[in-house]
Parts: C-alpha cells; structure tokens; sequence
C-alpha cells in the first residue's frame, strides 16, 4: 500500500443529476456545475457506549447509528444558456428543491410525486464522494457583483472511491450581474431603489425512513421569505409601516437580466414580517423581511414564481 497524499483541494469537480426514481442508487450523475465553497460530508451520528463498569471512560467501543446521512453545500451563479432559459445544472438543482418546471416557468410544489431527488458526485482530486436521494433548499442573493445561489442538500452518503477527475465542460456564459442597468425591483408597483436582497426557500428536508436507513430525503413544508432594504419614504410616498401593521399582502417583482435572459421572481401576495430602521451612507433605509403567501387556497403552489424570458 502506497500513500498517495497530498490531495489538493483546489482540484474538485461537481456532477448531478435527477434520480431515476426517488433514492435511486445506480444514477450516474453527468452535467457538470461551476460550483464555489464546495463542501460534502457524512453525517451519520456517534453513538458512546458508556455503560456500566468499574472505571471511567470509554468502557464499550462506540458505534454509528447507522443511518447513513450526508450533506453537500455549495454556491452557483444565476446563468442562462445564453438563451432564453435557465443554465441546465440549476434545473437539476431547483427540482430538487421542491420546485417543478413548466416551460420557463419554475414555481414550488407541494406534491411527493413532482418532487425530484438527485445524485450528487464529488471528485477531490482523484477521491469519489457521493450522495444519492437528496433533497435540499437554497437561498439567492447578490455577491461580489453577481447573483449567487447558496445550495444545502441532505442525502444518503455513499463511501468514497478512487476515481480520476473526469473531464468538465463548464458554461461560457456569463452570470447575471447585479449592477445591471435592465434590472428592476418593483414594490407594490413603485419602482423603490435597494442595495441588496435575499430570497430562502425555506425548504424544510427530512429523512424517509426504511427499517432505520434512510430511502431519500424529501420535502415536507415551506417558509419562502424575502429580505430588502428599500430606502424610507413618507407616508404619503408608500406607507410601509401601516401595510406591515395592517397585514397588508402586496406584489412584489424582481427582474434580474444578463442582457439576453431575464429571471423574475414575482409574487402578488407578499406580506410583512418584519420592518426595521436603519442607515445606508447617510440615506435612511427600511430592513424589510417578508413572506410569500399562497393565492389560491385549495390548489396552490402559487405564492411566487421565477420566470426566464
């Protein structure tokens, strides 16, 4: 046996792809991501066994609990083809974030059956990790000048192998920057001026369970929130506080452009949580936080959407 140390972590590729069949074990991930902060793991729990004895310590060796979890988080930028249409890798991604895909049209789904889960591979220079039947939640927001989306995702670990990194073919179109001159913010209607933002979808992930292993990870709720720091106005320009104090459920819009492609995430019933005082450079702001709610009761799966035109 020869050591092959050091591993470099610099050299690391990410592949995905949606399960076959939920939790299927034979998906064999193929469409690279450019992913930054890379980060896999197990996370199967230690068991002590501190039982009875004449000594302290560790009298009984530990065990694991032999469920077989495992996380992967990384962030992505908000790309195109260079079309119309969303970069294929955040396809994959959303869907397994409880979204469906309609067209151009990715709206969240509280059905099992178009819930998507996927594989995800991780070459580490010449190391395999793997998860398969994940499930996960991201969040989007501006970050050094581009549109990031942070991934979490919960899955079945699979144990590492040798295997050579494979050959990418990364995208070569660029991600959408925030400082572009087409993007727009729109709050109920009015055209108000923002730094900065964060969408979290709010995914909740469990664990389905199989006689102590774990199948796949599914979606079980939602808590879609919002983030923004809108510059204050007077109350006869948007009275912010009495829609906060009344309840009041207002559209929201935010398009995002690269220049070919624009992405709006839209919703018609956003209502305030939270409205806190604050300053930027001199300018007084307002920090907004919000939550999407659900337009048609019975049916839907309706309370924002992200549209690529």
């Amino acid at each position: 046996m020869a050591l092959s140390a050091p591993l470099l972590s610099r050299k690391r590729v990410i592949q995905v792809k949606v399960d076959a069949t939920k939790g299927a074990t034979n998906t064999v991930p193929d469409t690279d991501i450019l992913v930054f902060d890379l980060k896999i793991d197990p996370e199967d729990s230690f068991v002590e066994r501190k039982g009875s004895g004449k000594v302290f310590g560790h009298t009984s060796p530990g065990v694991l609990q032999g469920t077989r979890a495992g996380s992967c988080s990384f962030k992505t930028e908000l790309r195109s083809t260079g079309a119309a249409a969303l970069d294929a890798g955040l396809v994959i991604l959303l869907q397994a974030c409880g979204h469906k895909q309609a067209v151009q049209v990715y709206t969240p789904t509280s059905l099992h059956a178009t819930q998507e889960t996927i594989t995800i591979a991780v070459y580490e220079d010449g190391l395999k990790k793997m998860l398969y039947g994940c499930s996960g939640t991201f969040t989007m927001a501006p970050e050094d000048g581009r549109i990031v989306l942070s991934f979490d995702f919960k899955g079945v670990w699979v144990a590492p192998t040798d295997v050579a990194l494979p050959t990418v073919a990364y995208s070569a179109v660029l991600p959408v920057s925030w400082g572009h001159g087409s993007n727009a913010f729109l709050l109920a209607t009015l055209g108000i001026k923002i730094s900065t933002f964060e969408f979290n979808a709010g995914c909740n992930v469990i664990p389905r369970m199989s006689n102590g292993l774990i199948d796949y990870y599914m979606i079980t709720d939602r808590d879609p929130t919002m983030t923004f720091d809108p510059e204050s106005d007077l109350v006869a320009g948007y009275a912010l506080h009495a829609a906060w104090l009344a309840g009041t459920e207002g559209a929201v819009s935010l398009a995002l452009t690269d220049g070919t492609a624009t992405f709006t995430l839209a919703a018609t019933k956003f209502q305030y949580r939270e409205v806190k005082e604050g300053d930027r450079d001199g300018i007084m702001i307002d920090n907004v936080t919000g939550q999407f709610n659900i337009v048609t009761m019975n049916t839907g799966d309706d309370e924002y959407s992200l549209t690529v035109t």
